[in-house]
């Protein structure tokens, strides 16, 4: 049983997609779950492939590739990461007027554990100040 790619790492919005192939006679069907704190839960994988469009940070975690026939099954474990999105925000130096429309950039980064930052950064004449 093979699946590929074991560990995958998307930007939220992006689609994630995972292979498993199995090989058996009587040929094993594939399917797909992912894991939670309480099991299993069911995934829209149809056959070798799983496919997660639209990827949000909550898809982030296990799934797990099961190829089955009447002699028994077998089990492989894939990870998927979603990393967040935070925007920066510019406005022009030497000038603080309220009616000026900001510029708007956008990136990512994540924490040590993984998981998302979500912040703001502004720059304010060439000084950058977190908010």
């Amino acid at each position: 049983m093979i699946v590929f790619p074991a560990l995958l790492t998307v930007t939220q919005n992006q689609t994630a997609t995972f292979y498993c192939s199995a090989n058996g006679n009587p040929k094993p069907v594939v399917s797909w779950s992912k894991t939670s704190g309480t099991g299993l839960v069911n995934t829209e994988g149809q056959g070798n492939k799983l496919q997660i469009k639209s990827s949000d940070y909550n898809d982030s975690g296990s799934y797990v590739c099961t190829a089955a026939n009447v002699l028994g099954q077998a089990k492989k474990v894939v990870k998927l990461f979603v990393e967040g999105m935070f925007l920066e925000i510019e406005f022009n130096p030497g000038t603080q007027k309220e009616s000026q429309t900001p510029t708007v950039v956008q990136g990512r980064e994540e924490g040590l554990d993984g998981a998302p930052i979500l912040g703001f950064v502004l720059l304010r004449n060439n000084v950058i100040n977190s908010l």
